[in-house]
């Protein structure tokens, strides 16, 4: 399919889909980069002396697009829904209706 024959067929909702989902798993040179740093990350890991920290996957990989400024946001992101989720939980739990004891 060329790039004009998805545009007239693809609205713009799926569109938004489909870039939303590939920042959630990406598709191409990226998402190899990272499978090709997870290897070697773990065969270096193996060699490590007890105690030392271990490799990650991105501190091999090259800083293309600014991939550690973009994981430490998102790990902030994740952090953030997490709390969020948990103060959900806490408010709904304190207004359900106790059952006698």
């Amino acid at each position: 399919m060329t790039l004009e024959e998805m545009m007239e067929r693809m609205s713009a909702d799926e569109f938004a889909h489909w870039v939303a989902y590939d920042k959630l798993d990406p598709i191409g040179a990226e998402r190899l980069d990272f499978l090709a740093a997870r290897l070697e990350a773990t065969l270096i890991n193996q060699w490590l002396k007890k105690g030392a920290e271990p490799v990650r996957p991105i501190d091999l990989m090259a800083d293309y697009g600014e991939l550690r400024a973009k994981e430490k946001a998102a790990a902030k992101q994740r952090a953030k829904m997490i709390r969020r989720k948990k103060v959900k939980r806490t408010i709904g739990d304190s207004n359900r209706p106790r059952t006698g004891s």
